[in-house]
């Protein structure tokens, strides 16, 4: 008997083309998928293209579990584990779990009320703008001569599918072009470039890739905590400074782990395991820094300290606040203050 041809597989979606183009173009069934947040950074019409793909893997006989916030993809799942109530301390417990039905009909879950249409962004009257930048005669890779407005005092958003151009627009030309970097900005002009004071480029990549950085030292506020330390009593009597209270450098920290906390096993190999420093069980300090406190807390308990709870005792040193408080308008107050940035997401 003559069977019709297979039906050719969508396009592969990039990062995971080797993963759809072995899924498709098989026959395994039986196997388990586990996919994190497969849809960050693609447009809506490649995430109904992702969609499809995912559900036709599904329908050869295999299982996906998949960690994801688009409601696109959170709608369609046959079943749904919502985790929360909150984030970090406040998370770790199951909010609701079942069908996409039950999960809207729960009121405690956040996400059956995003599911429900409950929580829609309020749409706001459009800002006036009488100032602009120009970009004239875009050429950075695909870009053909390309020629767009920029308003200012605005929050402009560059969008189209993947591939379409958008970063080579924004981070290659008016960019590169505005910090005048000369491997960057192919374009003829932009107009209006002298109203710009200065330019600043936030991109997924960590501040750091030491293990040592976290918010409190990437936002500087550990200085104005290990001044504080240093003003106490206990620390003024032994003659100690800030500096004495830093994990970088020798004198409060453990030498045994040099301040990390922990200790590198290499597994040849596997991948190298970390274990709690042995000396100072994980807090980085000796005993002699432990034993100074700050309002009844060693150095170590207000590193353990959320950003939030941070930012309530530190509520009359105004440097300190400054310094943190942008991490809790973006959402990440629930972070510790010792918290790796090596650990956290883009």
């Amino acid at each position: 008997p003559t069977h019709p041809p297979p039906r050719p597989p969508p396009p592969p979606l990039y990062p995971y083309t080797t993963l759809f183009r072995s899924a498709l173009g098989g026959a395994l069934t039986s196997a388990l998928y586990v996919l994190d947040e497969p849809s960050v950074g693609l447009h809506p019409r490649d995430v109904a293209r992702l969609l499809r793909v995912l559900q036709t893997i599904r329908d050869q006989g295999n299982t996906l579990v998949i960690v994801e916030h688009a409601p696109e993809i959170v709608s369609a799942a046959d079943h749904l584990i919502d985790l929360g109530p909150g984030a970090g301390r406040r998370g770790g417990t199951l909010v609701a779990e079942g069908s996409v039905d039950e999960i809207r009909r729960e009121p405690a879950s956040i996400t059956g009320r995003a599911l429900a249409g409950e929580l829609r962004p309020r749409r706001r009257r459009r800002r006036a703008s009488g100032r602009s930048l120009r970009i004239v005669g875009a050429g950075a890779n695909n870009l053909r001569d390309l020629s767009v407005e920029i308003p200012l005092d605005q929050l402009v958003v560059v969008t189209g599918v993947s591939g379409a151009g958008k970063s080579s627009l924004v981070r290659s030309v008016l960019v590169g072009q505005l910090q005048r970097d000369p491997d960057r900005g192919e374009c003829e002009r932009i107009e209006g470039a002298e109203q710009i004071e200065d330019v600043v480029l936030v991109d997924p990549t960590p501040p750091s890739r030491s293990l040592r950085s976290n918010p409190a030292t990437v936002s500087k506020a550990f200085d104005g905590i290990r001044r504080q330390f240093a003003a106490s009593d206990e620390a003024r009597r032994r003659g100690l400074a800030p500096g004495w209270f830093s994990f970088n450098v020798p004198g409060g920290r453990c030498e045994k782990c040099e301040g990390t906390g922990e200790r590198v096993v290499d597994m040849q190999f596997l991948e190298d395991l970390r274990v709690p420093c042995e000396s100072c069980g994980g807090s980085r300090y000796r005993e002699e820094a432990r034993a100074i406190r700050l309002d009844g807390r060693s150095i170590v308990d207000v590193l353990a300290l959320t950003i939030e709870e941070a930012l309530v005792l530190f509520a009359d040193d105004r440097g300190i606040v400054r310094r943190l408080l942008p991490f809790g308008r973006v959402g990440l107050g629930y972070l510790t203050l010792s918290q790796s940035i090596v650990t956290l997401s883009g």
